[in-house]
């Protein structure tokens, strides 16, 4: 429907602009003044050009009444007046009227239409409007319920009091293509088009500094259709929706232009919609919009929104939310799009969303996106708040920032509901806040992450790479936490809050190289929260004081336990238990399971007045995941040793001219041969190696696992991560 929709478009617009009007006279040539305009109209028909020796001012004493089908030609020497005192033309219903090549100066009405009015079908190309003014709507141009198409035609100057300084319509349908809107001025809404019903279609036109209430360039109400696509907007201007808005049960398409510069003083730095529109937003580019209060570049409220393909660069809200986007009580898709550099000076640098209890909108979604370098106070790329959901899927936060919660994305609910956010298959790296450097979910929220990556994230107080905060609930699976960083606890995680707690569940995740300057290098929990921790592996891991994998506090009566996981190579107190945790069943690093203070073997270290026998004699977790339908490490028929070697690693990234120790992690699925039936065992891989950036290493590194016997060449890597340890 959509191509189709822009062939007709063009179709129509040439048709309008090439077809002759049928009439009694023939083309004439006549004289370059009133009288000769008057003798064209009367005689109708046309094209009629004029016999002018140069660009010539025309004083018109009164208003053309266009009473036959007619095409006057210009020539670009046909300068009209309307004196300040009266508009040029009256096109009629059922008449059809083109002027080309013409300048239109000084039209004044007290009515509609400061140049023309019409209600049949007006055709303008190659013209000129300046200076026009209506008291009410159309300050150049009013259609009321007909066709007007406008081509290659300056607007510039126009003044409404009303709606649309420029070109203003009701009913009927509106065309405009490689037109340019400057400086245009309504006091309500539209600063250089405003629609009342009806369509508009605008294709590879400009509009700069134009300026209106609400819409500083476009503006559409009451059921609505407006197309825009190739065109740019720079430096317009409004209350709400700086360079569009739209209100009432409309659609909205723009695809393949460019928001530059514009700014409202309230909401919608570029775009403005609600309640009951249909936003739709393909390969558009917003750079620098800016917003008094919420979405520097689009606010939406009661609609929904889909955006695809485009990029938000540089947008900020001054006082408010959503640096780049803005959404509430709607519905929100964003696919393949990009948000770098946007702030706001609350909540969402990139975007908010935000949903009250009993507001419409279904649950939104971000799917395959980046974001990179936003910031705001909570939620330095993404808010979602209230009683919302969202889902973020495959998508990279890099270098995001906040002062308060979330550096990547904050999920929060409160008075307002209860939100949900799901995080599946994307990466966290290099983002930062005070709490939950990557992803801090609050206040009542309920997180699910999945398949993520979290890296390289720093908090300056706690949860380097996520923050599960007072009465929170965390479900993280199949997910790694990397060399992230906690000023003071839960280096990879942290989970705490008031009485009631936080509850945060993590399974077959690895936990590896993560910091912590005062206690738990990996995972924190404070009283009164619940953490549990299984199948999962936490690996060399740091604290600057206790608890280099897992600090417990206590007393607990929600009972944390890490069961069925790998322990090794972490900093001492390694587990750090002043609760009544839960700890069996694990591999400590060694046969004889942990060592001191609690402990009496020669693993990792363990502090703790719970339970951690029996313990694993063998490693599991990820050090041989359990997986395969046999017990780990034990194949129920014939089994082989697999050898996989690393052959070289090189370092990318480095902070300083020396060399550095770094550790190489990897995982490795081995398949069996049957596809109907998935045998498959994970392997963790660790080699420490010294190196400086730009340099290659050859490792000569051997993993080793139990396998079916046959069926050791059938092997892929899934995850590999170079970390500084």
């Amino acid at each position: 429907m959509r191509p189709l929709a822009r062939v007709l478009f063009v179709l129509a617009l040439i048709s309008v602009s090439v077809v002759a009007v049928p009439g009694t006279a023939s083309a004439d040539l006549y004289t370059c003044d009133e009288a000769g305009i008057d003798q064209a109209l009367a005689d109708g028909g046309g094209p009629h050009h004029f016999d002018c020796g140069g660009p010539t001012h025309i004083p018109l004493s009164a208003t053309k009444n266009v009473l036959n089908d007619v095409i006057l030609e210009g020539g670009h020497n046909l300068i009209l007046s309307g004196q300040g005192t009266h508009r040029h033309f009256r096109v009629g219903p059922g008449v059809s009227a083109e002027f080309h090549q013409i300048v239109f100066v000084e039209g004044f009405t007290t009515g509609y239409g400061g140049a023309i009015k019409s209600g049949g079908t007006l055709v303008v190309g190659g013209s000129e409007f300046y200076g026009n003014y209506a008291d009410l709507n159309g300050g150049a141009i009013w259609n009321d319920g007909g066709l007007v198409a406008v081509g290659d035609t300056v607007f510039e100057g126009n003044l409404a009091a009303g709606v649309g300084a420029a070109i203003a319509s009701r009913g009927g349908l509106a065309l405009v293509n490689g037109a340019h809107f400057a400086q245009n001025n309504a006091q309500v809404s539209g600063g250089a088009i405003g629609v009342l019903a009806g369509g508009l279609h605008v294709a590879g036109s400009h509009f700069q500094e134009n300026r209106a209430s609400f819409g500083g360039a476009i503006y559409g109400q009451h059921d609505v259709s407006i197309t825009v696509e190739h065109s740019g907007f720079e430096g317009n201007f409004a209350g709400n929706g700086g360079a569009v808005a739209v209100e009432e049960l409309s659609g909205v398409q723009i695809f393949e232009s460019h928001f530059g510069g514009n700014a409202a003083d309230a909401n919608g730095g570029a775009i403005f919609v609600e309640p009951d529109v249909v936003l739709d937003m393909q390969r558009v580019h917003f750079e620098g919009n800016t917003a008094g209060t919420h979405g520097g570049a689009i606010y939406v409220e009661g609609a929904r929104a889909f955006v695809a393909d485009s990029e938000f660069h540089g947008n900020h809200a001054d006082s408010g939310a959503g640096g780049g986007l803005f959404v509430v009580g709607s519905t929100v898709v964003i696919e393949r799009s990009g948000f770098g550099g946007n702030t706001a000076a609350s909540s969402g640098g990139a975007v908010m969303h935000w949903r009250s209890t009993g507001q419409q909108g279904g649950p939104g979604l971000v799917a395959e996106s980046y974001f990179a370098g936003n910031s705001a106070r909570s939620g330095g790329a993404i808010a979602n708040k209230g009683d919302s959901g969202l889902q973020i899927h495959g998508s990279e936060f890099h270098d995001n920032a906040a002062e308060g919660a979330g550096g990547g994305v904050h999920n929060s609910g409160g008075t307002s509901g209860v939100p949900i956010l799901w995080v599946t298959d994307s990466d966290f790296s290099s983002n930062s806040a005070a709490w939950g450097g990557a992803v801090a979910n609050t206040e009542g929220g309920t997180l699910l992450m999945d398949g993520t990556q979290v890296m390289g994230n720093h908090a300056a107080i706690e949860g380097g790479g996520l923050q599960n905060f007072n009465e929170a609930t965390a479900e993280v699976t199949n997910s790694m936490f990397a060399d992230n960083f906690a000023g003071t606890a839960g280096g990879g995680i942290s989970n705490g809050g008031s009485v009631g707690g936080s509850t945060l569940i993590a399974e077959n995740v690895l936990a590896v190289g993560n910091h912590a300057e005062v206690n738990g290098g990996a995972v924190f929990a404070d009283p009164w929260s619940r953490v549990s921790v299984l199948h999962s592996a936490i690996l060399y891991n740091s604290a600057g004081q206790n608890g280099g994998a897992a600090f417990f506090a206590g007393p607990n009566p929600n009972q944390s336990s890490i069961i069925y996981s790998c322990i090794e190579g972490n900093t001492d107190t390694a587990v750090y238990d002043s609760g009544l945790g839960y700890f069996a069943d694990n591999w400590w690093g060694a046969a004889d399971g942990p060592s001191g203070p609690t402990g009496t073997g020669s693993g990792d270290s363990l502090l703790t007045d719970g339970p951690y026998e029996p313990f694993s004699d063998v490693p599991l977790g990820p050090c041989l995941f359990p997986q395969a339908p046999w017990d780990p490490g034990r194949p129920s028929s014939g089994m082989c040793e697999v050898l996989v070697w690393f052959d070289e690693a090189t370092v990318l990234v480095d902070t300083d001219d020396e060399a550095d120790e770094w550790t190489l992690t990897g995982v490795a699925r081995f398949y069996d041969a049957d596809p109907m039936r998935d045998r498959e065992t994970a392997v963790i891989g660790i080699a420490d190696f010294t190196a400086d950036a730009g340099e290659t290493v050859v490792l000569e590194q051997q993993w080793r696992t139990a396998m079916w016997a046959g069926f050791g060449g059938q092997i892929r890597f899934d995850d590999l991560a170079l970390l500084l340890t």
